[in-house]
């Protein structure tokens, strides 16, 4: 009406108007963020979409945002379907990545939170659209292609998962990205079309990333930590570094599994898991 991408600033404004109320009451946090076990168990499926509007602090819902509006707005008033696409394409996003992250992590004490899965998707999405452009990735200091990008992007988060690094929700990032892109090529075929090679490549490196994880899912924590605060009161600077400790000793390997086994029972664990708690246990009986 005015020029402006009217979703893509109504979605910020709803999402840092209850991020900025998540910071000062940590209950309402809680109630929206993403937990398998609150899904599965109590169905409450709302979390699916209700964790995209809660942050873990200032700078995780800045980043967020900035990146939504850098890319949001680019789809939505450059693609033909405009704002209905990238409503769309930006829910079925933060859908698809939380459902790729409650099926990694269905047996799993994990809690997770942000847009990120939508934010992914967008990205993909304008990559698709617009495969000329450059974009930065994390600290890398000069532009990259954009089809590079997006191949990055997908080998990264895999990676991430394997690895468990840093506490981000890839599994989240990844799941976003690959329904951006399906997302896409329905409200654009003529665009997949155009760019058959980028979109196969994309969907390739992602199937065999995801094909890994299904055939080693052993080697998921039992907690993932990505539900990092800072809000006053509500985890403190010494647990928040605990959980970053994960799996470090053989007794903490030996109680997450046994916390799971007790919580889940036994049928919970994966042979990996069998193995390794049995592995665990002589190398505990040797000591003494």
């Amino acid at each position: 009406m005015f020029g402006l991408p009217l979703f893509t600033v109504a979605i910020m404004i709803l999402t840092v108007a209850v991020s900025l109320e998540g910071f000062y009451r940590p209950e309402l946090v809680s109630k929206y963020w993403f937990e398998p076990k609150r899904i599965l168990e109590h169905k409450e499926y709302y979390r699916l979409f209700t964790s995209a509007l809660v942050h873990a602090d200032v700078t995780h819902l800045a980043f967020n945002m900035f990146t939504l509006f850098s890319f949001g707005s680019k789809l939505e008033m450059a693609a033909p379907a405009g704002t209905f696409a990238c409503a769309l394409i930006y829910a079925a996003s933060v859908l698809g990545g939380n459902l790729l992250a409650l099926y990694l992590h269905r047996h799993h004490v994990y809690r997770a939170l942000g847009a990120s899965g939508g934010v992914c998707g967008s990205i993909f999405a304008a990559i698709m659209l617009f495969p000329g452009m450059s974009l930065y990735m994390f600290f890398i200091p000069v532009p990259i292609p954009a089809s590079l990008y997006a191949l990055l992007f997908v080998i990264f988060s895999v990676w991430g998962i394997r690895t468990r690094f840093g506490h981000i929700g890839h599994d989240a990032h990844l799941g976003g990205a690959m329904i951006g892109l399906l997302a896409t090529a329905v409200f654009y075929p003529a665009v997949i079309l155009r760019h058959l090679l980028l979109f196969c490549a994309i969907l390739g490196v992602s199937g065999a990333g995801l094909a890994y994880l299904y055939q080693a899912p052993g080697f998921l924590p039992k907690s993932h930590g990505f539900s990092r605060t800072s809000w006053k009161g509500f985890w403190s600077k010494q647990k928040r570094r605990q959980q970053t400790k994960q799996w470090i000793t053989d007794e903490e390997a030996i109680d997450r599994l046994l916390d799971k086994a007790i919580e889940f029972g036994m049928e919970s664990l994966t042979d990996w898991e069998r193995q390794e708690l049995e592995r665990l246990a002589q190398k505990r009986r040797k000591r003494q």
